[in-house]
């Protein structure tokens, strides 16, 4: 039977439970030399959810509903709708959807932000855990927002460093935000020594 409605059915509700279940805590297997933290990649991601998907019978599906670079060529964003598949051909047509925030540097930042949208999506549909710090553990008083000057100090330093793909969807990451200009007070005197310690290494080569 075909399930083609936005309310769940109940053999992808039963899947999606089953998952759940089992899913256990996700383990740092990845390290940042140039920002010193660990994080989860997307392979583990993979290597820890794709047996228990195989073995409830669903599938999620990415699919990219807009993208778009900004006027100043630095920013990429973009809106993954994802949606989930029974292996009998039930679906559940309510999708899922993440929206994503990189700086532009290319045909790579299309791959890196379905990355970064998989892994938020599995995330929060599982409710796993990684051990990684949330994006509301700050406190109240740490969400000020940053100066002019200071901005223009992460974009001189950015500019310097000179980080690749990678590098800048890790420290995304490791600040749990979409924009370094977004930083905390707090934030912004890591990010600066980050951005200086990477400056300085690639400047003494």
């Amino acid at each position: 039977m075909n399930h083609q409605s936005t309310e769940c059915p109940k053999v992808i509700a039963n899947a999606l439970a089953e998952v759940q279940s089992k899913i256990k805590t996700i383990g740092f297997d990845s390290n940042n030399e140039f920002a010193k933290y660990k994080y989860v990649s997307i392979d583990k991601y993979y290597e820890v959810v794709r047996p228990l998907l195989v073995d409830a019978g669903i599938m999620i599906i990415p699919d990219e509903e807009d993208s778009s670079v900004s006027e100043d060529r630095k920013l990429y964003k973009t809106r993954i709708r994802f949606t989930i598949l029974h292996k009998d051909g039930a679906y559940w047509d309510f999708p899922i959807r993440r929206t994503v925030i990189l700086p532009y540097t290319g045909a790579q930042s299309c791959g890196s932000a379905l990355s970064y949208a998989e892994k938020f999506c599995m995330r929060t549909l599982f409710k796993m855990t990684t051990g990684e710090e949330d994006a509301d553990a700050l406190a109240p008083q740490n969400m000020a927002i940053l100066t002019q000057a200071q901005k223009d100090q992460i974009d001189k330093l950015l500019d310097k460093a000179k980080l690749s793909e990678v590098e800048l969807m890790r420290l995304y990451e490791w600040l749990k935000v979409g924009d370094l200009h977004q930083v905390s007070p707090e934030q912004y005197e890591n990010l600066i020594g980050a951005l200086k310690r990477k400056a300085n290494s690639d400047g003494k080569r």
